[in-house]
């Protein structure tokens, strides 16, 4: 391992550049996406994005000089089109295979990993319905898409932390407002572990 680490450091800057940018504008792209991704995958994919860096340098000698300073504008222009494929790249594509019927998959093993990697910022409200029949309600998501953990969290085991607005218990009783916000603006978050949810109902907006 050390010997292989070493091996690695002792490839020219310009070799160490295209693999740190392609590895870092990879994991930018696909952080929390990539459960299906082969090793064969994460090579080719990396690949692609070390010649968006490549290409992106050879540009910018054009324009400035100096080793670090190349390397440094081809792994920012690489990150640069990783964010653009994460936030709109990677919907568009997907929306114009199903559009062209080409495919309808999106490589996802159940809905909820679907629901887990689409991005939900633009969810209006939340409804979480527990095990012993009570629910939790956020009715304006978009209300807290400021707050540390943007505007709710889908864990991947199937649990969720919410901004609870509105609450209605097991019984009959009617449903209970939340004043979640302390005194100097903070939003109290909840956490609700996979096993006591049976039904979850998000709306978005179109």
């Amino acid at each position: 391992m050390t010997e292989g680490i070493q091996a690695l450091l002792a490839l020219p800057i310009d070799t160490l550049a295209l693999l740190a940018g392609g590895y870092l504008a990879y994991r930018l792209a696909y952080i929390g996406r990539d459960k299906t991704h082969s090793t064969i995958d994460v090579l080719f994919i990396v690949t692609a994005f070390a010649f968006v860096t490549s290409a992106a340098r050879l540009a910018a000698a054009n324009y400035f000089t100096g080793a670090i300073v190349l390397n440094l504008a081809g792994i920012a222009v690489s990150l640069v089109t990783a964010a653009s494929w994460r936030r709109f790249g990677s919907k568009w594509m997907q929306r114009s295979l199903r559009v062209t019927r080409v495919s309808l998959s999106d490589r996802e093993v159940t809905a909820w990993d679907t629901m887990l990697v689409q991005e939900h910022h633009t969810a209006a409200a939340l409804l979480v319905k527990k095990t012993d029949g009570g629910m939790l309600f956020c009715d304006d998501l978009h209300a807290f898409k400021d707050d540390p953990h943007g505007p709710c969290v889908l864990g991947a085991d199937g649990s969720i932390a919410m901004y609870v607005t509105s609450s209605h218990p097991s019984s009959d009783a009617d449903w209970v407002d939340h004043d979640i916000r302390t005194e100097d603006g903070a939003a109290v978050i909840t956490y609700v572990p996979a096993a006591l949810i049976s039904e979850i109902r998000i709306w978005k907006n179109r």
